[in-house]
């Protein structure tokens, strides 16, 4: 192989890394060592100060953000329902993505209340107050698919699958709905909430989803199946504490659940 046509397949491979997520930005590669200049020990703190700020209009604030998965967009989701994608060092908006350069912002018609991201990072969808949920292709601006009537409330929560080929949502309507991304259809519908539904996650294996309600309930569902497997009050007291978002950990089989109460159980 030519040295020159070497030079440039390693430098498709460095690039390659980076839009995988597997090489940050700005990180220096020893092509001999075929491994990332070390870095310094850096030792894990708490937050003690705002490093950038993000500025919305004056009659505008974000219901929702997420970083993607590979740490290389920040999106935001606002109540006059535009989607941006930001740079989270300057607090601007990403001007390298053509779309936005040119103010062809992603945006619904109603208020975007939650967004979740695929696990490559290509996808990002929005849920918004009418119900609507849209499927986004983040580098491109470019709206996939729509579930115009995903609920006929507003969408309070969305969770990929693991092999990001379904959606789930959640919403004031007490319904969870799994989508089809290919087929662009509603799949299944979880009943059993008796109030809105706050959150929605998938376990780290991709075998169940947990919800929590404003009802005080915490359940895990089979996605295949939609049914309910398990239902409990996380508050000893029995009484109806709405429950604000519930976690699956990894490599565990506890959850972390917040209510809104001063304590947060295990």
């Amino acid at each position: 192989v030519p040295p020159s046509r070497l030079l440039v397949l390693v430098g498709q491979a460095l690039k390659w890394q980076q839009h995988q997520g597997l090489l940050p930005p700005g990180t220096q590669f020893d092509v001999f060592r075929g491994t990332a200049a070390a870095k310094p020990d850096e030792s894990d703190e708490y937050p003690t100060k705002s490093t950038h700020t993000i500025k919305f209009g004056k009659k505008s604030h974000a219901e929702c953000a997420a970083f993607s998965p590979d740490g290389q967009f920040l999106v935001s989701g606002s109540i006059d329902g535009f989607v941006e994608v930001w740079d989270h060092e300057t607090g601007k908006l990403r001007k390298d993505l053509k779309y936005q350069a040119n103010d062809e912002l992603m945006m619904h018609e109603d208020a975007v209340l939650s967004l979740a991201w695929s696990k490559d990072s290509e996808i990002v969808a929005t849920g918004d107050q009418g119900g609507k949920i849209k499927i986004w292709k983040v580098r491109t601006g470019q709206c996939v698919r729509k579930f115009e009537r995903a609920h006929v409330q507003g969408v309070t929560c969305l969770a990929f699958s693991r092999d990001s080929t379904q959606l789930c949502s959640a919403s004031y309507d007490a319904s969870m709905r799994m989508h089809g991304l290919k087929s662009g259809k509603t799949l299944k519908e979880m009943r059993g909430h008796t109030s809105y539904i706050n959150h929605c996650a998938y376990t780290a294996d991709g075998l169940r989803i947990c919800s929590s309600g404003s009802d005080g309930w915490v359940k895990v569902w089979d996605p295949k199946t939609a049914e309910c497997l398990h239902s409990w009050r996380p508050n000893p007291s029995g009484q109806e504490i709405a429950v604000n978002c519930c976690y699956p950990m990894p490599k565990s089989d506890h959850i972390i659940v917040c209510d809104r109460s001063s304590t947060a159980y295990l």
